[in-house]
């Protein structure tokens, strides 16, 4: 799946509310996490709160940033 933010965010971290445990039907497993247009790693943590993002985002696209996050199947 894809999450895209409109804009370049602010900060290098970013959490996605919508992967918070009482947003999901059921607990999720990501197996990995990219962003677009970069090949620096990406940090990541999912907790009650959602999905933490960390990367550095100074070269990407000012007009939106998009994270490729694979699930285990």
């Amino acid at each position: 799946m894809y999450a895209t933010i409109l804009g370049r965010p602010e900060t290098d971290s970013v959490l996605l509310e919508s992967f918070a445990a009482n947003q999901l039907p059921s607990p999720i497993e990501i197996e990995s996490i990219r962003l677009l247009e970069s090949d620096l790693p990406v940090e990541w943590s999912i907790g009650e709160q959602g999905l933490s993002l960390s990367a550095d985002r100074s070269k990407t696209d000012p007009m939106a940033v998009t994270f490729k996050i694979e699930t285990k199947q």
